[in-house]
Order: structure tokens, then sequence, then C-alpha cells
């Protein structure tokens, strides 16, 4: 009784959690400019306003404008001298690289948000219709108890990864400030400018990890009411309108996904290019530290630790939306064929075995699948070839580096 009592208390804890983590991130959003619109949370729609369109156009042109100043071009030759990459080509080539990429991604992310707008207000929309519309359905056939562990997976997921974002960005910051031996005003302020700019990938990438989990979800109830079907005795005419609605939501749920995924498509891919960027220069600053090239304490080692390991926490959640959502999606297809054989059996009818034949064969032609512009396929397999391909790459920075020493130390 007493372990039943702590699961509850432990559930209802994490519910009210996530229900804060996504009310901070939608307030992030709005002060950012990145919500389409604002929110009214009671009638659950948003509002149209010209004010904050405004807003949101000063804002995100305001940031744009201030990337000089989060690079140390701008400051002075002495200030330029201090940072501590400054005698290494390869962290400062790194640097450069990952900054750029987050120019543009943070460019690519506002003329999105920008261009597909309506879409966005559209696709909302329409979600909230697709709850609306199966909300009966959902209440019959209550399956609470039965993704209760899924459920509170996908809670803690969500809390890790806003926990995780938010940690990597304030450890990246706080390092390169430990890492410099006597840090300006104008040291404070390009880091000051760098973590108010990681804000706007950090909400694009909860905002996804939301969407996807919720979606995830939406997949993962009609497995579930699929392997219990064979289990309940319905009536014909209950089973088949029970098979057909579930058709209709797998149909309407993934339409929703693949209008998203078509949304996210462009910043999706410039993300992933920041990614691989911030992993080499990660890698390659944890080599530079571990073989005395970056002079640092113990204090700059436990916060470089730190980021490292925030920066991999965020990036495995946010694989394991990805893997969950596109699991759980094409799940369906074997969940329907391990089942069918039963169900046909016992509700042998002409029409019940010729809609069980035509649901698999729309599950067979509906497998999703996420390509980054068309061009790079997006799995838990393939992502791992990525960061396993930034090994090679931070093989060839580090080699090129011990064959430069030499010659620095000849000369």
């Amino acid at each position: 009784m007493e372990g039943i009592t702590q699961q509850t208390i432990f559930s209802e804890l994490i519910e009210v959690l996530e229900k804060w983590t996504w009310k901070i991130s939608y307030y992030y959003a709005l002060v950012l400019g990145l919500s389409p619109a604002p929110y009214n949370f009671k009638t659950h729609r948003f509002q149209y306003s010209l004010t904050y369109l405004w807003y949101s156009a000063l804002i995100q042109v305001t940031c744009l404008m201030m990337y000089p100043l989060s690079t140390p071009l701008f400051a002075s030759e002495e200030t330029q001298q201090d940072y501590y990459m400054h005698s290494n080509a390869i962290l400062v080539w790194t640097y450069y690289v990952g900054k750029a990429t987050r120019i543009l991604a943070n460019l690519v992310l506002s003329l999105e948000i920008w261009l597909n707008r309506k879409q966005i207000l559209d696709l909302y929309q329409n979600y909230w219709a697709f709850t609306k519309k199966y909300e009966e359905f959902y209440q019959r056939y209550n399956m609470h108890d039965d993704m209760k562990s899924e459920l509170n997976s996908i809670r803690c997921c969500t809390i890790y990864k806003f926990c995780s974002s938010h940690a990597n960005s304030i450890t990246i910051s706080c390092l390169y400030l430990q890492m410099l031996q006597q840090a300006s005003v104008k040291h404070y302020l390009i880091e000051l400018t760098n973590f108010i700019q990681s804000f706007y990938l950090l909400e694009f990438g909860m905002e996804l990890f939301v969407i996807m989990s919720q979606m995830h979800l939406h997949f993962v109830y009609i497995n579930k009411s699929l392997q219990m079907m064979d289990l309940e005795s319905f009536s014909n005419s209950s089973m088949f309108l029970r098979c057909q609605i579930l058709w209709g939501m797998h149909l309407d749920c993934y339409t929703l996904t693949r209008r998203m995924l078509k949304i996210c498509r462009k910043i999706g891919f410039v993300v992933l290019i920041k990614i691989f960027t911030t992993n080499i220069n990660m890698l390659y600053h944890a080599v530079q530290f571990a073989n005395g090239g970056i002079i640092t304490d113990e204090i700059s080692t436990i916060v470089g630790l730190l980021s490292i390991v925030s920066f991999y926490w965020d990036t495995i959640l946010t694989v394991i939306g990805i893997d969950n959502l596109l699991t759980s999606c094409n799940q369906t297809a074997k969940t329907l064929a391990l089942n069918a054989g039963i169900l046909m059996e016992w509700h042998a009818e002409d029409c019940f075995c010729k809609m069980i034949s035509h649901f698999h064969d729309y599950l067979a032609c509906h497998q999703l699948t996420i390509n980054i512009c068309g061009l790079i396929p997006l799995n838990k397999s393939s992502c791992l070839k990525y960061f396993l391909s930034v090994l090679v790459h931070l093989t060839v920075l580090v080699q090129f580096d011990m064959k430069s020493k030499p010659a620095e130390i000849s000369n």
C-alpha cells in the first residue's frame, strides 16, 4: 500500500513539474519572439496580435544585430590577445565554425517562424480538433493504467531535457569565462550575448521534443488498443467500429506528424550541422584539457566535464524523442499483424477481414521516416553514425595539432 502511495505521489509530482516546464518553455518562446501568437490557456487558442508581431520582429532583428558582440573580433587587440584560444589556430577555427553555424541556425529559425506562422497556427488548431474528435473514444476505452509507465517516462524525459539544455548553456558560458586569465567587461559581454542567443536553439529543441513526445503518446495509445483487442470480447459491429476509429486516428496522427516535420525540415538541417560542429568543438577542447594545451585549474576541469556531460545528455534525449516517435508510429503495422489472425478468427465476417487487410496495407505504405531536406535520414542508427564520424574528424585535428607542435618548438 505504501509503495502504491509513493508511486502516486511521484506521478503527481512529475505531472506538476512537466506542466511548469511547458509553461516556462512557452514564455521563453513568447519573450524571444518565437511564438506564432500569444496563447490563451483558458480557451486553448492562439490569439492574433499585431502588437506581438511588431515585438517579434523587433526582438529577432535586435538579436541578429547583436551577433558581432558575441565574438572576440569586436574587442580590442589587447582583449583578443587575452582570449585563451588566440594562440591555437584549430581552436579558433572550430570556435568560429561553431559560431557561424549558430548564426545560420538562429537566422533560419527566425525566418521559418515568420514564413510558416500561419501554417503553425493552422497545425495547432488541427491538433486541438484532433484531440476533440477522439476525446469521447479516449474516455470510453481508457488506457491510462496501461500507459502510465510510458506517460511517466515521457514526463521524466521532458524534465530532464529542460534541465540538461539549461545546464549546457550555463556551463559552457561559465567555462569560457573560467579559462580566461583576466576577464574584462568585454569578455563578460561576449559570453552574456552568447548565453542569450543560445536560448533560441534551446527553445526550439525543447518545443520540438515536447511535440514529438505528444505524438508518440498518441501512437502508443493506438498500439496498446490493438494489443488489448484480442483480450476483450465485443460484438462484431463494436469491434469493426473500434478498428475503423483506430485506423482514422492513426491516419490523422500520421498526417499531423508529417506536417510538423515538413515545417521543421530546414531548421532541423541547420540544427544538425550545429550539433555536429559543437560535438567536434567540445571533444577537441576535451583533448586540449587532457594534454595541457589549455591551462586550467580544478574548477575549469569540473565545469568542462559538466558541459560535455550536459551536451551529450541533451543530445541523447533528443535522439530518444526522435526514436520514440518513429518506433511507435511504425510499430502499429507489426502490432496489427500479430493480432490480425486472432481478430479475424473471432470475427470472420468478410467486411471485417477486408477492413483489417486494408488497414494493414495502409500501415505498410505509411511508414514514418525523417529525412532532413529529403537527403539525410534521421533515426537512432544514423545519429550514432554521425557522432562516430565526429571521432574521425577529431583524430585528424589531433594529428594536425601534434604535427604543428614540433614545428613551433623548432622555430
